[in-house]
């Protein structure tokens, strides 16, 4: 599936949430269209094979499946 960049702001979002190590809830999707939901923090971002990614909870997550993304208090 090729990889459609996210708009600058919200890279900035998800680096300034990644720099605060903030508890976040994120909604994606998998490569099956699936929608997934995790807690957790944001470990590292990172480019790949012309993609970029997170690493959240141990997942690597692309960042245009990403669908929300929201602090969490639990």
């Amino acid at each position: 599936m090729k990889y459609n960049p996210i708009s600058c702001s919200l890279y900035d979002r998800i680096e300034s949430l990644a720099v605060q190590k903030r508890n976040l809830k994120i909604i994606f999707f998998d490569n099956e269209n699936n929608e997934l939901k995790l807690t957790g923090f944001i470990e590292n971002i990172f480019s790949s094979k012309g993609a970029e990614y997170i690493k959240f909870s141990n997942q690597n997550i692309r960042l245009d499946l990403i669908k929300s993304i929201s602090e969490f208090e639990g």
